[in-house]
């Protein structure tokens, strides 16, 4: 796979509609690293088959891996999922590890440059963004106009496109209304039974930024507001 930001963008929406959300999901049985199916390409048949059975009512909590080991293979927690996107792209190593080393982590391999949090003034697509006093890890799909972000992530219920808040705390952002939009259309299934909803993620997080020469911005994306970059990755606009 040629190792460009349309590239990870593409692929990050692989598991939408077919993984659920599995705290420890992603991650070995050791739970000191990342386990065999966030260090394999594509999708696990084994997420999509849990996925189907599940209903509305799904609740993680029902499927605590300390309980059961085997439960760590039928989903992906948050850094589960950056980490399995992550390996997809470089085919290196194991990537997954605390929500909150993610960005560090990246940064210190030279991959990018992180700002924390008070710094910020805008996001791109392909920023990811590690909780400094939150244990969250999520992927950026651009900005809109009125400062909101729509976002990629693995949160209760599964993998799915959600959007913040205005940065004045508005719920009916448009983040919300573009995040609604796509995965009504591409994903209704999962979105009737998961609706999308609001997550107040700005002012949180660190941001790690790729460099150019790791992963090639070839149509311009980290310039685009967030409905160009939705245009792009799902209708090759």
């Amino acid at each position: 796979m040629e190792m460009t930001l349309e590239n990870l963008l593409k692929t990050a929406l692989l598991p939408i509609g077919n993984t659920m959300y599995i705290y420890g999901g992603g991650w070995n049985e050791e739970d000191t690293g990342a386990g065999i199916e966030a260090m394999t390409i594509g999708v696990s048949p084994k997420w999509a088959e849990f996925a189907i059975k599940q209903y509305s009512s799904y609740n993680f909590k029902d499927y605590n891996y300390k309980q059961n080991k085997d439960y760590i293979h039928l989903g992906l927690d948050c850094s589960g999922y950056i980490g399995w996107l992550l390996y997809n792209i470089f085919q290196d190593k194991g990537y997954v590890d605390f929500s909150r080393k993610i960005a560090n982590n990246l940064a210190t391999e030279n991959k990018g440059k992180v700002k924390k949090a008070k710094y910020i003034t805008e996001y791109k697509a392909g920023d990811i963004m590690s909780g400094e006093n939150v244990s969250h890890v999520w992927l950026s799909l651009g900005q809109c106009f009125d400062g909101s972000v729509v976002i990629l992530h693995s949160s209760p219920a599964g993998v799915h496109i959600s959007g913040t808040p205005t940065p004045k705390g508005a719920e009916n952002s448009q983040a919300i209304k573009l995040a609604n939009k796509y995965m009504s259309k591409y994903y209704p299934v999962w979105n009737k039974k998961y609706p999308v909803k609001p997550f107040d993620y700005l002012g949180k997080y660190s941001q790690f930024r790729w460099y150019d020469n790791v992963l090639y911005d070839k149509y311009n994306l980290k310039n685009m507001c967030a409905n160009m970059v939705l245009e792009r990755i799902f209708e090759g606009k």
